[in-house]
């Protein structure tokens, strides 16, 4: 697969493969906006005591 990079370009265009990294930038923004919530309720709870 690495060794034909030729194969692959021409089997998607240049807006598949921009739409594929958007979607991926899209799961990583995702993931840590999801990491940052959870560390934010996890600090609401420690401080209210809940």
């Amino acid at each position: 697969m690495a060794d034909k990079p030729e194969t692959i370009e021409a089997g998607m265009n240049s807006k598949e493969f921009q739409a594929l990294r958007r979607r991926r930038n899209y799961a990583v923004f995702g993931g840590i906006m999801l990491l940052c919530v959870i560390f934010y309720l996890i600090t609401i709870v420690r401080v209210g005591g809940f």
